[in-house]
């Protein structure tokens, strides 16, 4: 059917071989946006120390957001995560 799902899929097999996969398909018809994202409306904050533009310049009239995101259940992977150096 028609719409984003944002979930995660994570098929248990993959098929046999380059001529036999198993593939997911849309309905006919159907716009089919699947996404490992997720809508988060909680948490957010303004951001006070990043700044656009040149030090110095005036304040711009942008807002700027930031969100932790250390409380998001990544199952594994975190595309944003920072690795610590090694030292």
């Amino acid at each position: 059917m028609t719409g984003v799902y944002r979930e995660r899929v994570a098929p248990r097999r993959g098929g046999t071989g380059p001529d036999k996969m198993i593939s997911y398909e849309a309905a006919p018809g159907a716009n089919v946006i699947v996404k490992g994202s997720r809508i988060v409306k909680t948490a957010w904050e303004p951001s006070i120390e990043y700044l656009l533009g040149p030090r110095g310049s005036p304040r711009p009239t942008l807002k700027i957001y930031q969100r932790r995101l250390d409380d998001l259940d990544f199952q594994g992977y975190n595309p944003f995560g920072v690795r610590e150096p090694y030292g």
